[in-house]
């Protein structure tokens, strides 16, 4: 959703046996990040969904029931 310019890109790509979302998004770098629960019985995966287009593209696959939310760590030197 881009507020400025008031339009809408459909999300694509999510499996079709969606169950839930984890929590909150993490975005970065125009993507956004997050955790997918499915009914068909596979293991919850993190997605990126490409803001401009909209695309969403299967990642980390999480050995887990479910996923609470998405993050990110940084190491400081």
């Amino acid at each position: 959703f881009d507020a400025e310019a008031k339009t809408v890109v459909p999300v694509t790509g999510l499996p079709s046996d969606l169950a839930g979302f984890g929590g909150e998004p993490y975005g970065e770098n125009g993507a956004m990040y997050i955790a997918v629960t499915v009914t068909g019985g596979d293991k919850p995966a993190f997605y990126r969904i490409d803001a401009a287009t909209g695309r969403a593209t299967k990642g980390l696959v999480i050995d887990a029931e479910s996923v609470a939310t998405a993050g990110k760590l940084t190491v400081r030197k």
